[in-house]
């Protein structure tokens, strides 16, 4: 889990939480999320699982998860199941264009934070970050809202993330019939 100093600002959580998500560093991205977003993230995606009628779809899901059996990812704490959710999915996406391995935040041409929305304890903003890299530029845009909890900036899952878990369910529950 990522130590996040107290003090940290939103707009350093928000930079650092995209940066983990594009480098797919998902164990020091799920540090920055707050446990209640990613409690409910598990819990969504073992609600989906549920429902697979058949052991085909059954198997057909946890083979994403290199043929685990969904009691023992049932036993993963909800951070450690965001990680090897999001690696799974990782891996299976084909239609994501990943940075080389070695890309560090030298390869940034540029990177902003603006601010569309804050409110005491809770923000909205959005992140860019454009990465050189050889032969063209790769810019990534995400909105990250973060909401304070015990003097602590965390991540709050955008629909894309949160509704992730029920998406490949229901893809795999397509593919699997």
């Amino acid at each position: 889990m990522s130590a996040q100093p107290h003090g940290l600002e939103p707009g350093a959580v928000a930079e650092e939480f995209v940066w983990l998500l594009l480098l797919e560093q998902f164990e020091a991205a799920a540090g920055h999320i707050d446990p209640v977003e990613l409690e409910a993230f598990r819990a969504q995606f073992f609600a989906a699982a549920d429902e697979l009628d058949s052991p085909q779809e059954r198997a057909a899901l946890l083979a994403l998860f290199g043929g685990q059996r969904l009691n023992e990812l049932r036993g993963l704490t909800a951070e450690q199941f965001f990680v090897r959710f999001m690696g799974a999915a990782s891996a299976a996406s084909r239609q994501s264009v990943r940075p080389p391995p070695d890309v560090d935040r030298g390869q940034l041409r540029s990177f902003w934070v603006e601010e569309t929305a804050a409110d005491g304890d809770h923000a909205v903003l959005d992140v860019a970050l454009v990465l050189r890299l050889p032969g063209c530029d790769s810019e990534v845009r995400r909105r990250v809202g973060l909401r304070r909890t015990s003097g602590r900036w965390r991540v709050l899952l955008d629909e894309r993330l949160a509704g992730m878990a029920s998406r490949i369910v229901a893809k795999v529950r397509r593919s699997a019939n």
